[in-house]
């Protein structure tokens, strides 16, 4: 089972082993089955990329077209998008919190600090409040990615080093930029009182 997940990661893909055999693949990922009664072209049609589980039944990290997807949406029967950009998501529900974040590539600085923890207290917020939130960017790795990490470190009370190979372990696709990593630096020192993690092991 090891090798067959190193060499799932090795292409690019994201395994979740799931304990409990097919039951609990229904249990916990029941969007995730297809029916016996269709042929392989339908089957091939029904099967949508769905975002990463970052906490189960909480959290979700994926690309931006993945909030533009009714299917995804009911599927994972989420509460609150939280999107990066300069625009909204394309859909939302009634009873569906969305927050647009306008965090451009070129935003720096207390900027971008103040941008990055107001939308991590909303995360927090909302998972507090039993909300199942999706987190998207442009590709969800860099500024989204971001975003994870700091609701990471400050939900669960993890430093930056921590919150980054659990976030890349999950989705090996992310890479926040330097820029980035620096501001979540900054805000590991303000929950711990101290820089703890290396930022330049982690680019």
């Amino acid at each position: 089972m090891s090798k067959l997940e190193a060499q799932l990661r090795k292409a690019k893909l994201d395994p979740f082993c799931i304990c409990g055999g097919i039951t609990e693949i229904e249990r916990s990922l029941p969007y995730m089955i297809a029916s016996n009664v269709l042929g392989v072209p339908e089957r091939q049609l029904a099967l949508g990329w769905y975002p990463s589980i970052i906490l189960e039944d909480t959290m979700w990290l994926g690309r931006m077209e993945q909030g533009s997807n009714t299917t995804i949406l009911l599927n994972l029967n989420l509460t609150h998008l939280i999107h990066i950009g300069q625009t909204g998501p394309a859909l939302a529900f009634p009873g569906m919190t969305c927050l647009t974040v306008n965090w451009s590539e070129s935003l720096k600085g207390q900027e971008l600090y103040n941008a990055l923890k107001g939308a991590a207290s909303f995360a927090i917020k909302a998972a507090q409040e039993k909300g199942r939130i999706l987190i998207l960017g442009d590709q969800g790795v860099n500024r989204s990615a971001t975003l994870t990490m700091a609701v990471l470190m400050q939900d669960k009370n993890c430093t930056l080093e921590d919150a980054f190979y659990y976030v890349k372990c999950l989705r090996p696709a992310v890479q926040p930029s330097p820029s980035h990593l620096d501001v979540l630096s900054k805000f590991e020192t303000e929950l711990f009182g101290k820089k703890i993690s290396s930022v330049e092991d982690l680019w």
